[in-house]
């Protein structure tokens, strides 16, 4: 076992799955409500043990355009190609793959790396594929049951996954959340409990829908395992959701293999490996426990960049000389005229003196720029057409 993967089995999936998305807010609020990135990164640096602050700060970076830093960060990302051995078929267009795959299945699951950008993209261009499909629903571990706005959730004020939302909404998907809200009992495990409540928050959901309904479900990590997981045999979300509803949904795991692409290659192209019948090669430690596993492409060492990403958010724009510093640290944002109600910025990039990398927008909006200090405080601002 590599060292990826006894770190996502060790910290990642049972360290952080058993905390509520409510507690990890908590420190990241400063930054959520009002931009105030410095007094965020410190509240971070406080964090205790190791393995959480080192988690919320790759989370911290990836909310202010910042998924190259998370790879300075050790082993919170997998590394391209550790999924290939000699002698394995080439990989297929997974977007190809994907138009037929579910046709017997009322749900799919699809997990992400809460610190890695490429599964949000990845469903971001495949959203209006499963519409037409004939999905109609959309459930996000980030929102409560009742919330379904980029506001009303946590990894959901990160400009990509904001994007996943609204467009969710643009395509007529019914967006809801399945997230545990449920007090832990003295004496309970945490990680049971969210387990079970968000199963059965899934199970409800489907319960008031139309017989006809089709469902994704969008979670983290292990919550998608359909089988025990480890020694202890644990049951995740999706274990219990078979067990509660008789119904089995088809998991994907997006999260273990990556393959290296180039500064010009599309975020949004996923691939996977399948065998000489059609069906997909599984491997390490998910492959016992999912349907599935996608390659998503990365980029690292020297070519990583802050937009490879974040391009599937629209055209790079230079950020204008008064919105950037040549000796502090700016947080620059992009707010689309049209959502003015809305804190959850369009894209947002974190500039240390001297840095000048481009915002990406969508076209045909108006656009109101602001530059903020590291508690929040505007510097600066412009209002862009394109």
């Amino acid at each position: 076992m590599n060292n990826y993967k006894e770190l996502s089995q060790c910290l990642l999936l049972t360290l952080f799955a058993g905390l509520s998305l409510s507690s990890q807010a908590r420190e990241m609020q400063p930054l959520l409500e009002y931009g105030a990135f410095g007094e965020t990164y410190k509240l971070v640096q406080e964090l205790e043990p190791e393995g959480y602050r080192a988690q919320m700060l790759a989370t911290y970076y990836t909310f202010v355009g910042r998924q190259d830093l998370v790879y300075d960060i050790e082993e919170m990302l997998p590394l391209p190609d550790k999924c290939l051995e000699d002698g394995d078929p080439s990989l297929s267009s997974a977007e190809h793959w994907a138009e037929t795959a579910f046709n017997d299945y009322k749900i799919v699951m699809i997990n992400e790396n809460h610190f890695h950008l490429a599964s949000r993209v990845w469903l971001l261009g495949m959203l209006e594929s499963f519409k037409d499909q004939g999905f109609t629903h959309i459930g996000f571990e980030s929102f409560a049951p009742g919330d379904k706005y980029p506001d009303e959730g946590f990894y959901t004020h990160e400009p990509t996954f904001a994007a996943m939302v609204e467009r969710a909404h643009d395509l007529g998907f019914e967006v809801f959340g399945y997230e545990s809200t449920k007090e832990v009992p003295e004496g309970a495990s945490a990680l049971e409990v969210r387990e079970q409540t968000q199963a059965q928050n899934i199970a409800d959901t489907i319960d008031d829908a139309d017989s006809d309904s089709r469902f994704l479900i969008f979670a983290g990590w292990g919550h998608i395992a359909k089988y025990p997981v480890g020694d202890d045999e644990q049951l995740w979300m999706a274990a219990r959701f078979m067990q509660l509803t008789d119904i089995e949904p088809y998991s994907i795991d997006l999260v273990s293999c990556v393959y290296h692409a180039s500064q010009v290659a599309r975020p949004e192209r996923g691939k996977v490996m399948l065998d000489s019948e059609g069906a997909p090669i599984l491997k390490g430690r998910f492959g016992p426990l999912v349907d599935a596993q996608l390659h998503l492409p990365t980029i690292s060492g020297e070519t990583k960049s802050t937009g490879f990403y974040r391009q599937a958010l629209g055209e790079a724009v230079s950020i204008p000389e008064s919105l950037r510093h040549t000796e502090e640290t700016r947080l620059v944002r992009a707010f689309k005229e049209s959502r003015s109600d809305s804190i959850v910025p369009y894209d947002q990039v974190l500039l240390f003196a001297g840095e000048n990398y481009p915002l990406y927008l969508g076209s045909g909006h108006t656009y109101e720029l602001i530059s903020v200090d590291e508690k929040g405080e505007i510097q600066s601002r412009e209002t862009i057409n394109l």
